[in-house]
């Protein structure tokens, strides 16, 4: 998040944003720091005002409504998220992971050249 202020009995966090709008993605990424002032202020979701502030290509502000909902709906799929990821590792401790041959590789061949990972599957490619 960007910037976060408690006034009175209200925290206000602002996420500045220079490219496109997406209100779907910076939603979830509002809700996120949204949970985040939650658990750490022990604040309801009624005390949270989240705003998208988009600078460019025209200033644009939007406030986000967050409800408790949310914010349990949002802990509980990173829970669900960080669970499959867990399943991925040798050892959650050091963060090691599993073999190679544990992850299953894309049929869809255009996106390797996006991967940060491509290397790996190189060899078998050829």
């Amino acid at each position: 998040m960007d910037f976060l202020i408690p006034v009175n009995d209200k925290i206000y966090i602002l996420d500045w944003k220079t490219g496109k709008q997406d209100l779907t993605k910076h939603t979830k990424q509002l809700v996120g720091y949204s949970l985040w002032a939650s658990y750490h202020f022990g604040v309801d979701s009624s005390a949270i005002i989240p705003t998208v502030v988009y600078l460019n290509p025209a200033y644009f502000e939007q406030q986000i409504n967050v409800t408790n909902d949310m914010l349990m709906n949002f802990q509980k799929q990173v829970e669900d998220e960080t669970k499959v990821m867990y399943d991925y590792l040798k050892s959650i401790e050091h963060n090691v992971p599993k073999e190679k041959d544990c992850f299953a590789k894309t049929d869809k061949e255009i996106f390797c050249k996006y991967c940060n990972f491509r290397e790996l599957c190189q060899n078998d490619r050829l």
